[in-house]
């Protein structure tokens, strides 16, 4: 389309002319949060996986995988904590 544009063969790019998609919730309305009973429920079916620990780490630190994977553990007043602070690992994109 841009080609034929550019050669006079078409006023304008029909393809990308005037075509928006528009939102019809907000970014946090897109997922919704568990229920209690989801919570139950995920929590009864995982007890006994090897991956449970992890599933707990997600739940209630609410960091991403890509975040848990670049965090470190430290002692902090005696206390072990996830750190995220080192310089040398990105947790975001620029976007």
């Amino acid at each position: 389309m841009t080609f034929a544009v550019r050669q006079n063969i078409i006023p304008f790019n029909l393809a990308s002319t005037g075509l928006t998609i528009k939102k019809v919730t907000t970014s946090r309305g897109q997922r919704k949060e568990f229920s209690k009973e989801d919570l139950t429920i995920i929590n009864n079916e995982l007890k006994d996986s090897t991956l449970y620990p992890l599933i707990q780490i997600f739940r209630y630190s609410g960091m991403r995988l890509s975040e848990l994977y670049k965090c470190t553990i430290n002692e902090i007043d005696d206390i072990l904590c996830f750190d995220l602070r080192n310089p040398q690992e990105p947790l975001k994109t620029l976007h």
